[in-house]
């Protein structure tokens, strides 16, 4: 019988993205109350790095693929998102999460998927909200500000001027 997942979600970047990562990604991830598997921190010491990959996919809900230059160029990263596509190839479970972090040539296996857009210039208030809905916490919102009285403007209807008919 399949256990529960023991994690939220499994972060795979590249190595040369992890100031956004770790300083940003990760820290408002965590802050919401959901509990991230990332490398830097998750692997067991000792362990073959493609075994803690394949344990974070396994143990984890979602895979947030950060995807960059960088990160199309790595092997190792080619490998946590082909196994994790092997999972579920058409993505019906919703377990793989693309983040277009840069600009970059997608492999066409990716690119079929719809991205949540990070980049230079990006909504950024709407990325966060689609990616936080999408780990299954809904984001928090300003409340709406109350406009204020001295601001309302009430013209009762019978002291609208009317022309008379004649």
């Amino acid at each position: 019988m399949p256990t529960e997942p023991e994690y939220d979600v499994f972060i795979s970047y590249s190595s040369s993205d992890e100031t956004w990562v770790r300083g940003e990604l990760l820290e408002r991830i965590e802050d919401t109350g959901l509990r991230a598997f990332i490398d830097f921190r998750d692997f067991a010491p000792g362990a073959l790095s493609i075994r803690e990959m394949e344990r974070g996919i396994l143990n984890c809900r979602r895979t947030l693929l950060v995807l960059t230059p960088d990160y199309i160029k790595s092997g190792w990263c080619e490998i946590e998102s082909t196994m994790l596509q092997t999972l579920d190839p058409s993505n019906r479970e919703r377990r793989l999460i693309p983040l277009l972090r840069g600009q970059c040539e997608m492999p066409l296996c990716i690119r079929t998927f719809h991205r949540i857009d990070f980049t230079d210039g990006a909504d950024l208030n709407l990325a966060w909200h689609q990616l936080l809905t999408a780990l299954g916490k809904q984001p928090t919102l300003d409340p709406p500000q109350d406009p204020r009285r001295r601001d309302w403007l009430f013209v009762p209807p019978y002291l609208v001027y009317t022309p008379a008919i004649p």
